[in-house]
């Protein structure tokens, strides 16, 4: 089975940070929320899709086995050469989108006629460096550009690639901290991204036994979000959700979290959508049953 699900929109933008949609969420007596379904034919994708990024223009950029883009009026596709899954998209200083794919990284650039055209960097790597697989994630330290691979990390910078091999029997799991990217690395522990390189922050004994897919500073520290549940970093076996919270992430694998404006948190997994209150209680789920096109939440 494809380590991609279907990708819907309605979870990403048509509802979840208003605030009086969230109020009906929590109310079970309410309808399910209102939704944008595009389907595959309309956004001429594979029944894959995954990252999205905007631009300064309020226009969507989706990755699939192409490149697609919403302008609000209609959708166009971008091809990606000698790659497929396109799961990291971030774009840089420059308005280069830069791009990962599966052994596939580069970026694409904006031609006159508003067409998008793709040059990889991977003949920039070493040979034996090529085989990257998975990009789950990438982003920006200055004028840096970092891709997450499924086992290794590449810094892009001065027109060269530095490497650094995390050997793992799983992979690394990138995740977002403000305008900071971490990951876990299993063996090892949580890092931070710097302009230096990966910087170790918490080793595996200071973090509960899942990688985390939510980050958030507070006055009490580095707060994790995992498939284990809610807890600071340094203390992985003090709870800071109620059971029910944690019941549900244990039976459907945390993708991405998503704090609401009033306070409360949107918890995408790949069995649904959970809304927990600021003080870790479980307020509702929601499912295909409630409205969702697809019960597999990618990103929020």
């Amino acid at each position: 089975m494809s380590l991609l699900r279907p990708f819907f929109l309605a979870v990403l933008f048509a509802g979840l940070l208003q605030e009086a949609m969230n109020a009906a969420w929590s109310d079970q007596r309410q309808g399910g929320p209102s939704l944008d379904f595009f389907p595959n034919r309309i956004i001429g994708a594979t029944p894959q899709t995954s990252a999205v990024v905007q631009d300064s223009q309020g226009r969507l950029y989706v990755g699939s086995d192409a490149l697609l883009v919403y302008d609000g009026a209609g959708w166009t596709s971008h091809p990606l050469s000698e790659g497929y899954n396109l799961f990291a998209l971030c774009f840089g200083p420059d308005k280069k989108l830069w791009t990962g794919a599966y052994n596939q990284i580069g970026y694409y650039t904006e031609t006159p006629d508003k067409g998008f055209v793709f040059t990889s960097l991977l003949p920039k790597l070493a040979a034996e460096q090529r085989r990257i697989e998975y990009t789950w994630d990438c982003g920006l330290v200055g004028s840096q550009v970092y891709f997450i691979c499924q086992s290794k990390v590449l810094r892009w910078a001065n027109d060269k690639f530095t490497v650094w091999d995390f050997p793992t029997e799983t992979r690394l799991c990138p995740v977002h901290l403000g305008d900071e990217l971490w990951f876990t690395h299993l063996e090892t522990g949580l890092y931070r991204l710097t302009a230096e390189g990966p910087q170790l922050e918490y080793g595996p004994k200071d973090l509960p036994l899942r990688p985390a897919f939510g980050l958030e500073r507070d006055a009490g520290g580095l707060r994790l979000f995992s498939r284990d549940g809610l807890c600071y970093a340094g203390q992985p076996e003090k709870s800071l959700c109620s059971a029910e919270v944690i019941d549900f992430l244990r039976t459907r694998p945390l993708s991405s979290v998503r704090r609401l404006p009033n306070g409360d948190l949107a918890l995408g997994t790949l069995g649904g959508l959970g809304l927990m209150s600021a003080d870790g209680r479980l307020l509702r789920t929601l499912s295909q049953e409630d409205g969702l096109t697809s019960n597999a939440i990618n990103a929020l």
